[in-house]
């Protein structure tokens, strides 16, 4: 154990943290440490049905793609009159074991219902597994589902469940962040998890079948394959992960269809009267969707985004989307939420007199969920358990790395300044220095998580990217998201691409700033 030393060697501490050239990325790294194999061994994604990614990466990424994917095939009507907020819903899906055991049951998780536990926001109608009726026992606030399999599911075995299913939306709900909410004032509705989704699997801890979180990300899910059809009236427009692929109407209704292959969840939101302005992005169609009148943020936001992806394409490899997407929408206890290819940002931001022309928490937000489009989405992790290493890693590329690009060296100092050190030099100064790779809601409070997870987290980062240098830090994050894109990362899988990309010890790094209390210490050994 060392002394603590005084304040002022901690602040120097963390000031040299500031001191980092501008981002350089060499090629990929290609590591010959990989994911953990499937049991399944063999599987054939056809690159034609890839309508999501971009054309000229489609044999990429069909190759790539982990196999046994689930395959969810939805479709969802919406009431004609919108004063009614019923969903009724089927979806089939196909299901293939790659947990390497035997299956008697398959989880199902209906995330929205923990959100009141006294009324189911989704309900089943009726399971058929391969034609049989089956049971269902709920559990965990009704959020966990557990479909009885007629017969033993051997690994690599393939078994088609049918469901239906209907879908109550609350009005201006603020739980979960008011992301399965339609708003009163806009009308607009946000549908995250909407549907019953297979539970996702830990490949440390299996099944992650805990309550909902209450801190952090609400939805833990792996990586599937999406045709959802919407029926809901013609004048709704929606944004989704995916792309559309059909439409067709019909006495005032409308009929869509969205392919979203692949992608780890699929998230809608849908408005009347959203205007919106775009931008092409190295094949990406870079959309902000903003309420009328809100010509200048929604401007804003479209050249914030577009930069930021262009940026993190260079030094994160490419972002194989087709669309990326981001509404104005209104959201609870949280600046911005990220979804897959498709991104909602607080309609406060909108709302209030801001400057656009310099850097701002505005920005700053755009610029942290595009980059939760690499760390989150691309590659997947268990949020509840580890969330450090997807919000640390993108709070410190958005606030050094993005604002050092785009105003320099003194502005990007500040934002590191007012968003990460204070912050962590706060908790330090009251007493508190937590773990921070630590299960989200085993912290003593929220405060405490986003500290850990967002400040002190980032500030890892930042020691380590320090440590090594420019170019084996963007090697290894290069590395790091194609092994283990389309993907479930543990912090181990992290640690050993950082540790194989340098010759400095990572470990010790890692372990001050991660795992241990270490906040009034003046050294990192």
């Amino acid at each position: 154990m060392q002394p603590a030393p005084s304040k002022t060697h901690l602040a120097v501490l963390l000031l040299t943290l500031l001191v980092i050239v501008s981002p350089f990325t060499g090629g990929i790294l290609v590591l010959a440490q990989t994911p953990i194999a499937s049991p399944v061994t063999a599987s054939v994604y056809n690159p034609d049905d890839l309508l999501a990614i971009k054309p000229g990466l489609r044999q990429e990424v069909a190759a790539s793609l982990p196999p046994g994917m689930t395959v969810y095939d939805i479709a969802l009507t919406f009431p004609e009159d919108a004063i009614d907020r019923t969903l009724e819903g089927s979806q089939e899906i196909t299901y293939t074991n790659t947990t390497g055991e035997v299956l008697n049951a398959l989880p199902l998780r209906l995330y929205a219902n923990s959100a009141d536990p006294e009324n189911d926001a989704v309900t089943i109608d009726q399971v058929l597994v391969g034609g049989t009726e089956v049971s269902v026992e709920l559990s965990v606030d009704n959020s966990v589902a557990m479909v009885a399999l007629p017969a033993p599911l051997a690994p690599g075995e393939e078994v088609q469940i049918s469901m239906g299913f209907t879908t109550h939306v609350p009005q201006d709900e603020t739980l979960h962040y008011g992301i399965f909410n339609q708003a009163s004032d806009t009308g607009t509705w946000s549908l995250a998890h909407w549907y019953p989704v297979v539970a996702g699997r830990d490949r440390e801890t299996g099944w992650m079948l805990e309550p909902t979180s209450e801190y952090g990300d609400p939805v833990f899910t792996e990586m599937g394959l999406y045709t959802v059809t919407v029926t809901a009236p013609e004048e709704l427009t929606f944004i989704t992960s995916g792309v559309e692929i059909a439409s067709e109407s019909d006495g005032g209704m409308a009929t869509r269809t969205f392919n979203a292959w692949p992608s780890r969840d699929f998230v809608m939101f849908a408005d009347s009267d959203m205007e919106s302005i775009a931008r092409e992005v190295e094949g990406t169609t870079v959309t902000s969707w903003y309420e009328p009148g809100h010509n200048e943020p929604g401007e804003a936001v479209l050249t914030w985004s577009a930069r930021a992806l262009g940026l993190f394409n260079d030094l994160l490899g490419e972002y194989p989307y087709r669309q990326l997407q981001l509404a104005e929408v209104e959201i609870y206890n949280a600046a911005g939420v990220e979804f897959p290819q498709v991104i909602s940002l607080n309609d406060g931001y909108y709302r209030t007199e801001l400057d656009l022309r310099g850097p701002s928490s505005f920005e700053f937000t755009v610029a942290h969920e595009v980059v939760h489009e690499w760390f989150y989405n691309l590659v997947g992790n268990n949020q509840y358990a580890h969330a450090f290493i997807d919000e640390g890693l993108t709070n410190y590329l958005s606030a050094r790395v993005y604002f050092e690009e785009f105003y320099g060296e003194e502005v990007a100092d500040r934002i590191v300044r007012d968003y990460l050190i204070r912050p962590f030099l706060n908790a330090v100064e009251s007493g508190v220095d937590p773990v921070v790779d630590f299960p989200t809601d085993e912290f003593p409070s929220q405060q405490s998580y986003v500290v850990a997870a967002y400040s002190k987290g980032a500030l890892g980062f930042a020691a380590i990217h320090e440590a090594i240098g420019d170019d084996a830090f963007f090697d290894a994050l290069q590395a790091y998201a194609q092994d283990f894109r389309f993907r479930v990362a543990t912090p181990e899988d992290l640690l050993e691409v950082f540790e194989a990309v340098s010759d400095v010890p990572i470990e010790p790094i890692w372990n001050y700033w991660f795992e241990e209390r270490n906040g009034d210490l003046d050294t990192i050994d």
